[in-house]
């Protein structure tokens, strides 16, 4: 796994992820694709970017799409519309930081390789607390 997956380099684009699983789950996407309310915050898990929503589901998500919808609750308590999806201006580097971290394959997710950490950062986190976490287990 030589990237961090996001819903464009899974699916080809967030648009076609969001009419693929909208189909499959029979939920209605918003009309509008601009995004309105709180923002959710985009985080690393297994090695791809998702944004947890308020009501416990995840999505898949992309900095080039910064467009939220669950599937699991069809983004009720924002009336069915878009989220905005906010992610770390540094989003790169976090990227480039966890590429350095060994992977194995078990499906669509990249497990943490033995000895290895696994690719995940939390809103917060410095790439030179995820460097730091890398060599201490070097």
């Amino acid at each position: 796994m030589d990237r961090i997956i996001t819903a464009s380099n899974k699916y080809g684009s967030l648009e076609r992820m969001l009419r693929s699983l909208s189909s499959r789950t029979r939920k209605r996407l918003p009309s509008q694709n601009g995004t309105t309310g709180n923002p959710v915050i985009a985080r690393v898990n297994l090695g791809r970017w998702i944004a947890d929503c308020a009501c416990g589901g995840a999505e898949i998500v992309d900095p080039d799409d910064r467009r939220f919808f669950c599937f699991s609750c069809g983004n009720i308590a924002n009336d069915g519309k878009y989220l905005p999806v906010e992610f770390p201006a540094n989003h790169q580097q976090i990227e480039n930081e966890l590429l350095n971290r060994a992977v194995m394959r078990s499906g669509d997710f990249p497990l943490a390789a033995p000895g290895s950490l696994p690719r995940e950062w939390i809103p917060g986190e410095t790439v030179a607390e995820l460097r730091d976490q890398r060599k201490a287990v070097a």
